[in-house]
């Protein structure tokens, strides 16, 4: 009998119309763990290299974890990734909601789709057996309208569906797939991939039982989760009452909110955009599948402009990217604007990035009207809500502009690029990294490009003493230091792997029990009869994490290619706590290029430390690339 992995995984081929069930071998299981760590190894091994992202031979695959459908806490979540239409590096999304319980109830830890239909797509997988559904009718609907019809159609209000929006089908480089009518996953274009292989929905359901090694050890570790969560009053109480939200208060104070395309860090009118003056507008919170944080909100406004509007799964970064980055201190704009996305299927962070940096050229001349077709102004929601629109349909100058910043940049030309806020082509999340410098090396360095999700370093919560403990320098807790960042920002990314190999929420895995190895090891150990060390768990993410890095070398992405903006490397910002701050990151790479075992010159990953992950296959695909920089 197998416990908590499926040991299954669905092959689906859309240019053929065909698919296969396949076993996955117990050492595959346990060297890569599930979700992310299935899905990077399958990318690697399976995919050419310098292959269009939107050809038919880009896979798409989606995997869960060995806890998945079970009541570890936090362990609905699902990894869906492809080769990013956006940076051409590896690229992936992590998505809560009922997906990934119900691809295991299904019997499946990875489902692999390849190919292109001729035509548009529906996917229904209902356990042993796939049913491709014309999805003509289908094609042109939002996410909303998609996954009501799909349920109708079925007769099953309980199935769940992902689909893609509008954004998707017109392959905007930063469209994303959409669960439940507001969980999103794909920064970097996997909606786009998506859309290319003419795919516009997977709807998925199953009976089976899951595997428990030890029911009565489960439960015991879930209720020490449950009550180390509710002893931490900053995290447990604060994200159950606003969500991700109520980081304003802590990042404002900070002046690392991102505002005017990171001309400031300080938002205007910061009192109208308190997770209070949110939460006027919520019907109730709700919570994913086994998850004890209520940290979202069903969401509707009742008069004004934008009555109707109705949206779940508003966070920090909506708050940002949809208002703040653009000047606007409207939060009712900014909930009709979620609510767009959502339904378009389009990534709030590049898309707000974007629109920032559209508005910042035309301030500054490099664009005009006879260019653009209107006038952009900051803190305007008319000049944000059109070019969405123009985005999401590609009309006009949203056409250039659904490319993403990178590209844009290169179109208008002048030195806009000095300000066009992506890494690797990726636009750079909602804290400015002048105030937070750890946040800056892992915006650098990540393998999907700007990410705050790949790291999520925490300075603040280390004393220094503890920072000397675990980092090897007291600096390492002081957000102004460069000193130990390297160490850290390794550790965080290595951790926050393994939440997305478990499949277990990041926003459980900051704090408490679920950020320590030791009790991780214990809760996969009742799932799966599997006894794990900490520290090899911890090898398992860096393992990943080191297949991700080749992935990009092998595509063409170097030392040069880990770095930042011209503006948070030379740019002072002007006001608040952070002011007189910038990025002074080449110490912070030549200390983390250090520890993760990668050449310094280059950043690709040392023979040694390939061996010492059990690499060897993929030690020898570089073994070429080493000897053209003249590394032995």
């Amino acid at each position: 009998m197998d416990f908590g992995w499926s040991k299954k995984r669905l092959r689906i081929n859309l240019s053929k119309r065909s698919y296969l069930i396949e076993d996955i071998n117990d050492n595959f299981s346990k060297k890569y763990i599930g979700g992310r760590g299935f899905n990077s190894r399958i990318l690697y091994d399976e995919l050419k290299p310098k292959i269009s992202p939107f050809s038919p031979d880009n896979k798409l695959l989606i995997s869960i974890g060995p806890l998945s459908g079970t009541l570890s806490p936090g362990s609905s979540r699902f990894t869906i990734t492809a080769k990013s239409p956006l940076t051409g590096t590896h690229g992936d999304g992590n998505c809560g909601g009922t997906f990934g319980s119900e691809m295991k109830y299904a019997g499946y830890d990875t489902i692999i789709i390849e190919g292109r239909s001729d035509k548009p797509v529906i996917l229904l997988i209902d356990e042993q057996k796939v049913d491709f559904r014309n999805a003509i009718e289908y094609w042109g609907m939002t996410t909303w309208e998609t996954e009501t019809a799909i349920k109708k159609e079925e007769k099953d209000p309980e199935l769940s569906v992902i689909s893609i929006g509008p954004a998707g089908e017109n392959l905007v480089k930063y469209a994303v797939i959409i669960n439940d009518f507001a969980r999103s996953a794909g920064r970097g274009g996997i909606g786009a991939v998506m859309g290319s292989k003419k795919l516009k929905a997977i709807a998925i359901r199953g009976n089976k039982d899951v595997n428990i090694y030890d029911p009565d050890l489960l439960e015991e570790l879930v209720s020490q989760a449950h009550e180390a969560l509710k002893k931490d009053e900053n995290f447990y109480y604060i994200w159950s009452k606003y969500g991700t939200p109520g980081l304003l208060e802590i990042y404002g104070p900070l002046g690392v909110v991102v505002s005017r395309n990171f001309q400031s860090g300080i938002p205007n009118n910061a009192e109208k955009m308190s997770g209070d003056e949110l939460i006027k507008h919520s019907l109730r919170s709700i919570s994913c599948f086994s998850c004890p944080i209520t940290c979202s909100h069903f969401l509707r406004i009742d008069s004004g402009p934008y009555k109707g509007t109705f949206c779940e799964g508003m966070q920090y970064g909506s708050l940002v990217n949809l208002g703040i980055r653009s000047g606007i201190d409207d939060i009712e704009a900014i909930i009709y604007f979620h609510s767009l996305a959502s339904r378009f299927g389009v990534d709030v962070t590049s898309l707000g990035a974007t629109i920032a940096f559209a508005i910042e050229c035309y301030e500054k001349g490099y664009i005009d009207k006879s260019i653009t077709g209107m006038k952009f102004k900051w803190s305007d929601p008319e000049t944000f809500s059109t070019l969405l629109h123009d985005i999401v349909y590609r009309r006009g100058f949203g056409d250039i502009l659904a490319e993403g910043t990178m590209y844009a940049s290169k179109i208008i030309g002048k030195d806009c690029d000095k300000f066009a806020m992506h890494v690797k082509g990726m636009e750079i999340p909602d804290v400015d990294p002048r105030g937070m410098k750890a946040w800056g090396l892992a915006y650098a360095v990540s393998t999907r490009g700007a990410c705050h999700w790949r790291a999520l370093p925490v300075e603040l919560i280390w004393s220094p003493e503890e920072a000397e403990r675990f980092f090897g320098e007291k600096d390492a807790s002081n957000r102004f230091k460069t000193k130990g960042k390297g160490r850290m920002v390794v550790y965080y990314e290595n951790h926050r792997t393994i939440s997305d190999l478990l499949e277990i929420c990041k926003f459980l895995c900051r704090t408490s029990l679920l950020f320590d190895p030791e009790y991780l090891v214990r809760i996969m150990f009742a799932v799966t009869g599997v006894e794990f060390k900490p520290g090899e768990l911890l090898k398992a993410g860096e393992r990943v994490y080191n297949i991700e890095k080749a992935f990009n070398v092998r595509e063409g992405f170097f030392r040069e290619s880990d770095t930042l903006p011209y503006r948070l490397l030379h740019e002072p910002l002007k006001e608040g706590a952070s002011r007189n701050q910038v990025v002074d990151l080449e110490p912070m790479i030549n200390d983390y290029y250090s520890f993760r075992g990668w050449d310094n010159r280059t950043g690709i990953p040392s023979s040694d430390k390939l061996q010492e992950l059990e690499l060897e296959d993929i030690n020898k695909d570089l073994d070429e690339i080493r000897t053209n920089f003249g590394i032995d």
